[in-house]
């Protein structure tokens, strides 16, 4: 007499389980633009046909109709491994997995389905296959055969394998990072433990717990999916804004082992590959703004960070080449703005630390030059008037409180306006250049030098005595008259005329009464031929 068969209950509870993951599957088809959503949509449907083929199996007494359905079961669950590996690691990494390895993975399922659709022709995977009758209905009973057993340690592997990445993934900061994990790591536990019974024949009437486990392990998954919003493209966009942030965002644990960083993070820091758990080892201008913000968990900072390569800034020229080149200046160094957030658990707790790391290289070269052009002549490089009396005042007051001299100077270059009516102002331009540049390279990195107005320039000799200041003057004029000036029209012979005054700087006495007294010595020199220093009385 043949044994009955499953009674109805039980294959419509495993053909709700298998309507339920088709449908979950579906769904997440339709995410399929949600990272994981793919490996996802395929691991279950996997289930999905694990439920169908055991259900046609339950309804078979025979081994011929057993071996039928058996060959649609493992059409399903030899890929329930493979496509947990590939769905765990792409919710950690978001990042395709190479051919090669899906290929790896690949070959034991291949080999498994072969041999089942090859049974009952061999004792690989089956070992004195039988139909079991000693339970209220038939199920079918066998002996595991060398090639089970390596199916059975490969899904015992790759199983623990997906779910150690998910349980580490629910070690994650972002609290909905962390919830999507633990829910997803708890419903692959479920299948993983029920194998094992299965293995043990903990189950009874010898029953294949792993479609029923499924149907618990889905509930875990719709609670991903429906409550936690595991496949809703909103954590997707996230991560993907993040990718696509030129500003970097790093995340520290509370011992200050790195978690997660984006692109412009591992740039800025000179991270290379990711590797979180990982302490962080910078060079000492990072370093200690990292500690500093690492100590509070709160809080802004600045670090530059030298380059070996010049950085382009946009609207400026900053010089090229390496940063060996002389003139490379400001484009070698790199400048950030770090500032740091408490990251708390869900019970309010510290858990850790986000960093937000802008690059202002472009913005602290546009302020220097900006700062620069509110101090510089443009014309001649030199310092501008404003900037001049700034710095000569400061000056002053130390000579006032030390008691020592210093001298003020007027120069003017002479017959400057026949210049500009002869060859044109380009070429008086060019001459006052020449002339500012041949000043400069007479003076002591202490002294001043402005272009006062027009063709005049205005100097400060600080702790000089009057006839050191005299002598001074005398280079700065030959310097000038010693050899003409080329220019576009050709050379041009320059000279200037210098008047001075000395200071013991008296309480009362201010920069534009010595700038007085030096213009009227600088009257003197005109009045007597020019070319020449005249010194105030």
């Amino acid at each position: 007499m043949m044994a009955p068969t499953a009674p109805v209950i039980l294959l419509a509870l495993l053909g709700a389980v298998a309507a339920f993951a088709l449908f979950i599957s579906a769904y997440a088809f339709a995410q399929r633009r949600v990272r994981c959503a793919r490996e996802f949509s395929v691991f279950i449907l996997s289930v999905a046909i694990y439920a169908l083929g055991y259900a046609w199996e339950l309804t078979n007494a025979t081994l011929p109709g057993i071996f039928a359905a058996l060959r649609l079961e493992y059409l399903g669950v030899a890929w329930v491994p493979v496509t947990w590996v590939l769905f765990a690691r792409r919710f950690a990494r978001d990042r395709h997995e190479s051919p090669l390895l899906i290929l790896a993975l690949s070959v034991i399922p291949v080999l498994t389905i072969a041999l089942v659709f090859t049974s009952p022709g061999h004792s690989l995977f089956y070992m004195h296959p039988r139909v079991r009758t000693d339970g209220p209905f038939a199920v079918f009973a066998f002996d595991q055969g060398p090639f089970y057993w390596l199916w059975a340690i490969y899904l015992q592997v790759c199983i623990a394998w997906g779910s150690v990445i998910m349980i580490r993934e629910a070690l994650e900061p972002n609290l909905i990072r962390r919830n999507q994990a633990i829910m997803v790591a708890l419903a692959g536990l479920i299948p993983w433990l029920a194998f094992i019974g299965h293995l043990l024949d903990l189950w009874p009437y010898g029953l294949d717990s792993g479609p029923f486990s499924g149907g618990i392990a889905g509930f875990f998954f719709a609670w991903a999916i429906f409550r936690l919003g595991f496949l809703d493209l909103v954590p997707k966009a996230r991560d993907q804004a993040l990718e696509a942030l030129h500003d970097g965002f790093l995340v520290l644990d509370r011992k200050g082992l790195l978690l997660d960083a984006n692109p412009a993070a591992r740039d800025f820091l000179g991270l290379g590959e990711l590797c979180p758990g990982a302490p962080l080892t910078l060079a000492p201008p990072l370093a200690f703004a990292l500690k500093g913000l690492l100590e509070t968990g709160e809080g802004t900072a600045e670090a530059v960070v030298p380059l070996a390569r010049p950085l382009p800034v946009a609207n400026l020229d900053l010089g090229g080449g390496t940063c060996d080149d002389k003139g490379a200046g400001a484009t070698c160094e790199r400048h950030l703005s770090l500032q740091a957030t408490t990251v708390l658990d869900d019970r309010g707790r510290p858990a850790g630390t986000s960093i937000v790391i802008r690059d202002v290289t472009e913005l602290s070269a546009l302020l220097a030059r900006l700062r620069d052009l509110a101090s510089t002549d443009v014309l001649t490089g030199l310092m501008n008037r404003r900037s001049f009396f700034e710095l000569a005042q400061r000056d002053i007051e130390v000579a006032r409180r030390t008691g020592r001299r210093f001298v003020v100077g007027i120069a003017d270059i002479d017959h400057f306006k026949l210049v500009n009516d002869r060859y044109g102002h380009a070429v008086g331009d060019q001459a006052l250049r020449t002339a500012a540049g041949r000043f400069l390279s007479c003076l002591r990195s202490t002294d001043l030098v402005c272009r006062y107005g027009g063709e005049e320039f205005a100097f400060l000799f600080p702790e000089c005595e009057l006839e050191a200041g005299r002598r001074t003057a005398e280079r700065l004029r030959e310097a000038l008259a010693s050899s003409p000036v080329r220019t576009d029209q050709g050379e041009i012979a320059l000279s200037a005329s210098f008047g001075l005054c000395a200071s013991l700087a008296q309480p009362g006495e201010d920069l534009d009464s010595l700038l007085k007294r030096a213009d009227e010595a600088l009257y003197q020199a005109k009045d007597r031929g020019r070319n020449q220093v005249c010194v105030s009385s």
